[in-house]
């Protein structure tokens, strides 16, 4: 074919890359993606499909990671192409995907093998995709991040699917309830990282799911929280968590007074960095135990004047008080 003296394997690439992205059918994958395709044809049909949806080098290798953020009309192009393929996607991020009210149970068939996911719960055809990615995947994934604002409908949809092998769950902003997010814990046996930043409920259940249900837990992190249980979090035993992070959360002065030997007691790092509520008298409490050895606190940045006798004692303790400002 001809475009006045050139033929269409000549265009500049910016044309071919027009031509491609706007008229190519589905007919056409196989041929513009094989190996007997001109080069030039070739290398644009690739950049077109791994530039916006592919984060990793080494595409297509069915170690991928996609991305489906701000997919436009060209989607279901680039999902023929991929099940045409058989890529198996491991990472895959649907945090930002809109245009899901399209997309059909296909999917399962390429991300049967994801191992990491992330996706947005906040509107009906996302919560819907996420929950077919899921049934399809849920024995595999690793890695789960559900977004923020995640409330018990939301969770619910999940309820019957089992994570056995889930190790990272992250839910930020949680507003679901304790019950809620207890009962999707229960399904969560080899979970060791939980992610519940500026969560709104976190209670005895949840505390109670995890000590029970979770026992392989080493890392919580409950950054900017209000409201939260100290008496609920101090049930933790001795050694259990390898890391609690607590910084720039809200608490309560005398229920941290009076628990904070027991948080101090159930893990190896507690971080308190700007966390309000911290008083000379829970840090006194602390300085007089004697189990701090191979203990880190970090109190940096808290709002609290600590005495300098006290703050000798603390420097000169076996465990490692960070102080800072």
């Amino acid at each position: 074919m001809k475009v006045g003296e050139l033929t269409v394997a000549e265009l500049p690439l910016d044309v071919l890359h027009v031509l491609l992205s706007q008229w190519i059918t589905t007919d056409d994958l196989a041929r513009v993606d094989s190996a007997a395709c001109n080069k030039r044809f070739r290398k644009v049909f690739l950049e077109i499909v791994q530039k916006p949806y592919f984060t990793t080098e080494g595409f297509p290798s069915n170690a991928g990671t996609l991305t489906m953020n701000g997919i436009d009309g060209r989607y279901s192009l680039f999902l023929q192409w991929m099940l045409m393929r058989q890529v198996q996607v491991r990472v895959l991020d649907l945090s930002l995907f809109s245009t899901v009210k399209h997309m059909n149970m296909q999917v399962g068939s390429f991300l049967s093998q994801v191992k990491s996911l992330k996706v947005s719960l906040e509107d009906k055809d996302t919560r819907q995709l996420a929950e077919t990615v899921l049934r399809n995947c849920a024995h595999n994934i690793q890695f789960l991040d559900l977004g923020s604002k995640v409330g018990d409908h939301e969770l619910s949809r999940f309820r019957g699917i089992q994570f056995p092998v889930l190790q990272k769950l992250t839910l930020l902003e949680c507003k679901a309830s304790g019950r809620g997010t207890a009962d999707f814990l229960q399904r969560t046996p080899q979970l060791q990282n939980l992610v519940l930043d500026r969560t709104s409920e976190f209670n005895e259940d949840v505390v109670s799911s995890l000590r029970h249900r979770c026992p392989r837990l080493r890392t919580l992190s409950l950054r900017e929280c209000k409201a939260l249980s100290l008496e609920a979090l101090s049930a933790f035993p001795a050694k259990s968590l390898s890391t609690l992070d607590l910084s720039a959360s809200a608490l309560d002065s005398i229920a941290l007074t009076k628990y904070l030997p027991q948080l101090v007691r159930s893990t190896r790092n507690l971080n308190l960095s700007k966390a309000s509520g911290l008083s000379p008298e829970a840090l006194q409490a602390v300085s007089r135990e004697q189990f701090l050895d191979d203990k880190v606190v970090d109190i940096r940045h808290c709002p609290i004047k600590i005495p300098l006798e006290l703050r000798e004692k603390l420097s000169n303790s076996t465990g490692v008080f960070v102080l800072g400002i």
